[in-house]
């Protein structure tokens, strides 16, 4: 008798066997590692952030550090280089102190020397060189005038030169010795000390002007020669003669004009 159970063997038989679970891999070290480090929650990121940040505040304020001690460095630069610039400043004033008054006192010894050198020559009686009378020609409106000096010292005169200028005017103007530079050697140019009978030199050409309105005829002069010491003596002068007076003359040159003897001194115009 054919087994009866024999229909039902293979759902017994399945029964019967256990269930099979999926084979599992084990993970490598390498695995794992990345694993642990690609776990990075988001507390890990903002960790990351506040230390950035932090890093970039620290760099700031380095930077504004070593800015402010350049700055201070700079300050101390500007600083020393003013007060240095305040000493040369004083250093060259003082200089320029120091120059005046080494000028000053040398100008005070040559002035010492000179005025030495001056009551000398009076001791001795020294060259004085003086304007005898001056001549006046007319011819249209030009005006010419020639000055006669003489010696009235006690020593001779050299090298004497005469510089001159004359206009018409109602009083005289101040002129000094450095006014004139056209100096020209008079003829002769020697005067002997003071005699009994006068010498007298003249200009080798005659002082020229126009004929305008005023009430005198002014000459001015610079004259300059040397004394027997070989030292060049200045002196100024300063003449008038009325106008009227002055032109009052035939007009011409040659055996023309009029000669005026010791003319008024500017310092006395009438």
């Amino acid at each position: 008798m054919p087994n009866e159970d024999s229909g039902n063997t293979s759902p017994s038989n399945a029964e019967a066997q256990p269930i099979s679970k999926p084979q599992v891999i084990p993970s490598t070290p390498q695995q794992d590692e990345m694993r642990k480090d690609s776990k990075c929650g988001p507390t890990d990121q903002e960790n990351e952030i506040s230390k950035l940040e932090r890093d970039i505040k620290t760099g700031e304020k380095w930077l504004i550090f070593i800015n402010a001690l350049l700055l201070t460095v700079n300050i101390v630069i500007a600083a020393i280089y003013y007060g240095e610039l305040k000493e040369m400043r004083k250093a060259t004033k003082a200089t320029g102190i120091a120059a005046a008054t080494a000028e000053a006192q040398t100008k005070a010894m040559g002035e010492a020397l000179t005025l030495q050198r001056e009551l000398a020559a009076l001791e001795r009686g020294a060259a004085k060189i003086e304007v005898d009378g001056i001549a006046v020609f007319h011819v249209g409106t030009k005006v010419l005038v020639d000055v006669k000096l003489r010696n009235d010292g006690k020593q001779d005169a050299r090298k004497i030169f005469l510089s001159g200028k004359t206009e018409f005017g109602e009083s005289a103007q101040e002129v000094s010795f450095g006014s004139f530079t056209d100096f020209n050697l008079t003829g002769p140019d020697h005067l002997p000390k003071k005699g009994q009978i006068p010498v007298f030199v003249t200009l080798n050409k005659y002082i020229e002007t126009q004929k305008t309105e005023g009430r005198n005829l002014y000459i001015w002069g610079a004259i300059k020669y040397t004394d027997f010491r070989g030292v060049e003596i200045p002196d100024t002068f300063c003449r008038y003669i009325p106008t009227t007076v002055a032109l009052n003359t035939e007009e011409g040159i040659a055996g023309k004009g009029a000669y005026f003897f010791n003319p008024g001194d500017c310092g006395y115009p009438k």
